[in-house]
């Protein structure tokens, strides 16, 4: 079946291929009169517009990319969700890309990206190579960093307040009567990044700050995953027995954190509290029932896709800097905080 053209609709409808394209702009300048015959033609043919042409012709598309480490993950799938409300409400459509945490694939993912013309980025990066941020600027795609950003990154950036969450992971444990808490993070080849260490630093301080002493051996290096929790947490029961609360670097490492504890005949919450981060769905259900922290996927995807567009519609000129703090949710999994007089259930903000 032969593919239909412009010079298709133009011939048909007795225009020219100028007035073709200008009939799907809305704001151009031909009467409405022509612009409706023209549209009627191209849906009696099946006709839309070659989008990449016209991106070639004008240097530049009304897409925006987001490029994340994994869109399998359930905070990077949050957060792409929103982002593609966001933007197309602005009249903008949304380029997915993942990296899977390899540099090369990051790279690639940043050149395809300048291919399609895409106006700007909002960038989850892997932190595995300085090189993205050198390949967005030759290629001058403005951007705005999501989630995380390195330590002496200095431009756009809109997502956690990761070390509040460690501080509030803490005082949780510690408010539930724990006297050994330990902490699973992210898996070895990424104990580099930079959310894993806030996380990390967040708890750390706060439980040095309340006179608990820290132990680099009650952190080990797991994954975000829940058999990379299990894994993790099996190891950490085998090194420290005692242990009797843990907070873990994401949800699926929880859960995977509380199968380890049930194996061994312990009770996650009354035995030992679990805390995880990202209060995905699945948390809040009756038999898993996970303390977590929760970030607001929804605002800080919002402000971010905002900023972004707002940059490359000159509404904006300084650069964003944002770290949200999170919501500590109260649920079973250290419910032994009722013993010590604290809620069972509910929502605690950051002090």
């Amino acid at each position: 079946m032969k593919r239909i053209t412009i010079k298709d609709i133009a011939r048909e409808a007795g225009v020219t291929d100028a007035t073709v394209s200008l009939s799907f702009k809305p704001d151009s300048r031909i009467s409405d009169q022509t612009r409706q015959k023209v549209l009627q033609v191209a849906k009696r043919f099946n006709y839309v517009p070659n989008l990449a042409a016209r991106y070639l012709r004008n240097g530049h598309s009304n897409t925006v990319g987001i490029l994340v480490t994994e869109v399998t993950n359930p905070w990077n799938a949050f957060l792409i969700r929103h982002t593609q409300e966001v933007v197309y409400q602005r009249g903008y459509q949304l380029f997915i890309a993942e990296s899977q945490w390899s540099a090369t694939k990051e790279l690639s993912a940043i050149e395809a990206m300048a291919q399609l013309r895409v106006r700007g980025v909002l960038f989850c990066c892997s932190e595995k190579t300085d090189q993205s941020f050198k390949r967005l600027k030759t290629f001058a795609l403005p951007y705005v960093l999501l989630d995380t950003s390195p330590q002496r990154y200095r431009g756009s950036f809109v997502g956690n307040d990761l070390v509040a969450a460690g501080q509030m992971a803490a005082n949780h444990l510690l408010d539930a009567g724990c006297r050994y808490p330990a902490h699973l993070t992210g898996s070895l080849q990424d104990l580099k990044f930079s959310s894993f260490r806030k996380l990390k630093k967040g708890f750390t301080h706060a439980l040095k700050a309340r006179g608990v002493g820290w132990d680099e051996s009650l952190c080990v290096a797991a994954g975000l995953t829940i058999d990379e929790g299990r894994e993790g947490m099996r190891a950490l029961l085998a090194r420290a027995p005692q242990i009797d609360g843990v907070f873990c670097v994401n949800d699926l490492c929880a859960m995977g954190a509380m199968e380890a504890v049930e194996e061994i005949g312990r009770r996650t919450g009354r035995d030992l509290a679990v805390v995880g981060v990202d209060d995905i769905a699945v948390s809040s259900h009756s038999r898993i029932s996970l303390t977590t922290l929760r970030f607001p996927h929804a605002r800080i995807a919002s402000l971010a896709a905002n900023a972004l567009l707002d940059l490359l519609e000159r509404k904006r000129k300084e650069p964003i800097n944002e770290s949200i703090e999170p919501e500590l949710i109260i649920r079973k999994s250290s419910r032994l905080a009722r013993k010590r007089g604290a809620p069972e259930s509910g929502t605690i903000g950051a002090e």
